[in-house]
């Protein structure tokens, strides 16, 4: 918050030194504009984020760059996508925001609102021409980072509006290894009921029984079981799930004494990494 005031200060100070600058160097006039609207551009990103609409058409009417790239959420409209702010979206798409302009962690604006779950950001952004299957950014796509997030009812739009729901790409691989990864079993299963296939391949993980054996998630273990997951699938860093499950809980095949003293996991993710190895051996 200190490092925005400091910036709205610097700012009215260039707006006030600006005929100055004009009078006395004409040369160093288009310097000082590209100055300004370079700083108006980084203070419209932060307005964006803060769902400060005001200073949002200020800044716009000032001569800020809308589609402007760089800084933490790479452009105006991702920041206010990313925290919910649907007026400021509006007022952005109004004034010429590119809806599925491309870059940063998030990607593109529908990908950072699908992975806070901001069902309603998410209408705007698709009625207004969201590409709904556009790759990029960490999450590889707005579905994978919904699932990610836990979102079921954002899952649910974005699969009635034409998500593919086996899409390939970002960190996880596929939606359903996100769900799965983060031990999210009711989207796990809305997933796998709109056709996710369990037997995919790739992501960090390698498939969805690995990721969700290394987060120690039973009861998506078991649902995945029961969807015909190969039990013994060798593939990835952890070679089977197995591995995976015993490899988020070291503490199972290490000696005594080793959870007392602080080396591996805490006594929750050891509960749970134990019984999902139980229910994979059980199954093997």
């Amino acid at each position: 918050m200190r490092q925005f005031f400091l910036l709205l200060i610097f700012n009215i100070e260039i707006a006030i030194d600006f005929s100055l600058t004009q009078a006395m160097f004409p040369r160093r006039t288009a310097i000082k504009i590209n100055a300004q609207k370079e700083y108006d551009s980084e203070a419209l990103q932060t307005a964006s984020a803060e769902g400060n609409e005001k200073l949002v058409q200020v800044l716009l009417d000032r001569g800020a760059e809308v589609n402007a790239q760089g800084e933490a959420y790479n452009n105006a409209l991702q920041a206010a996508s990313l925290n919910g702010h649907e007026k400021v979206i509006q007022v952005l798409l109004d004034r010429g925001a590119e809806v599925n302009a491309q870059g940063g962690a998030y990607g593109n604006a529908l990908q950072a609102a699908s992975l806070n779950g901001h069902e309603k950001v998410i209408q705007v952004l698709l009625d207004r021409g969201a590409e709904i299957n556009a790759q990029g950014g960490h999450y590889g796509n707005a579905l994978q980072a919904a699932s990610r997030g836990g979102h079921e009812k954002v899952v649910q739009v974005l699969l009635d509006r034409g998500a593919e729901v086996n899409a390939q790409g970002g960190y996880h691989g596929n939606a359903l290894q996100a769900a799965a990864s983060e031990g999210h079993e009711k989207v796990t299963q809305v997933l796998l009921g709109r056709g996710a296939e369990v037997t995919a391949q790739g992501g960090d993980s390698s498939n969805v029984l690995q990721a969700a054996s290394a987060g120690g998630h039973k009861k998506v273990i078991r649902r995945l079981l029961d969807t015909e997951a190969e039990v013994n699938a060798q593939d990835g860093g952890y070679n089977n799930a197995l591995q995976a499950a015993s490899y988020a809980s070291p503490v199972i095949i290490a000696p005594t004494g080793y959870a007392e003293a602080g080396i591996g996991p805490t006594p929750t993710t050891l509960r749970a990494t134990t019984k999902a190895t139980l229910v994979l051996f059980r199954r093997s």
